[in-house]
């Protein structure tokens, strides 16, 4: 199963959708730095995610549930965990898919109406299931 790191955290805006102009980098207010771009990097299909913002790693933001997932000015995958959210890392988003549809690939995905999907192992197959315990 795919293991998902999580390090820090960091903030967004509803109007910080990709296309726009991404925020000046900062330091993180966490004082941990995220690792090498490389272990995060935002697959080129990552532009046709409905909802994706820009962001920095430890910014806070607002929901954990729809559309949580950001691209950092380095371009890691970010997502927003826990109450109040944060930014942290996160494994590729490879696009949109349907829950419950057969998967098998790595990575995590959105589904049409923003909920978070990782394919899963479901009675002895693999089907994108709504995931927020990452």
């Amino acid at each position: 199963m795919l293991s998902i790191a999580a390090i820090a955290v960091a903030g967004c805006h509803r109007s910080d959708t990709v296309g726009s102009s991404p925020p000046p980098a900062s330091a993180s207010s966490s004082g941990v730095s995220p690792p090498p771009a490389s272990a995060t990097e935002a697959p080129a299909a990552a532009d046709a995610v409905p909802g994706m913002r820009h962001a920095e790693f430890g910014e806070a933001c607002g929901d954990s549930e729809h559309f949580i997932f950001a691209i950092s000015g380095t371009e890691q995958m970010l997502a927003c965990r826990g109450q109040p959210g944060r930014y942290e890392l996160s494994a590729p988003v490879i696009g949109v898919r349907t829950p419950d549809a057969p998967c098998d690939e790595e990575g995590l995905a959105q589904s049409p109406d923003g909920s978070p999907l990782m394919c899963l192992d479901v009675s002895g197959q693999r089907m994108w299931r709504v995931y927020l315990d990452f």
